[in-house]
């Protein structure tokens, strides 16, 4: 089976930016002004077919746990915690009944494992593809 090019560019690019923001360990502790700054929490995911909207989602709460030190492997609880507390909807229900639940196929999982999981249950429409397509008709 071939790959589409939702799943060769779009995972990537999740990849990449999970890997850009968290996947190398602190380089220092956290600034002193974040220990008293009430940081905004990430949006709330839903679920929505929407690649540049996950994409969105992805990167805030990316760098949500970039500014509170949760990087590099030994944070990757935590960034799964962060995770599973920014969905709503459709994709906490399915959090909870694929990663969470003691019903769950797979045991443990990682964030990254996770955050791909996600883009490929909800993500079905390919931005990528369907891009070209109008860019072919002009």
């Amino acid at each position: 089976m071939v790959p589409n090019v939702r799943d060769s560019l779009g995972l990537a690019n999740v990849l990449r930016m999970i890997q850009d923001n968290v996947g190398r360990p602190p380089t220092g502790p956290i600034s002193e002004y974040l220990k008293h700054a009430k940081l905004s929490k990430p949006p709330s995911y839903d679920g929505k077919d929407d690649d540049t909207e996950f994409n969105v989602w992805l990167l805030k709460l990316l760098s949500f746990c970039r500014q509170l030190n949760l990087t590099g492997p030994d944070y990757d609880g935590n960034r799964m915690d962060v995770l599973s507390s920014s969905l709503a909807g459709d994709a906490a229900a399915w959090h909870f009944q694929t990663v969470q639940s003691p019903f769950r196929t797979q045991t443990y999982w990682t964030f990254e494992e996770i955050v791909v999981a996600l883009y490929k249950r909800f993500i079905l429409t390919d931005a990528y593809q369907q891009a070209s397509f109008e860019f072919q008709k002009v």
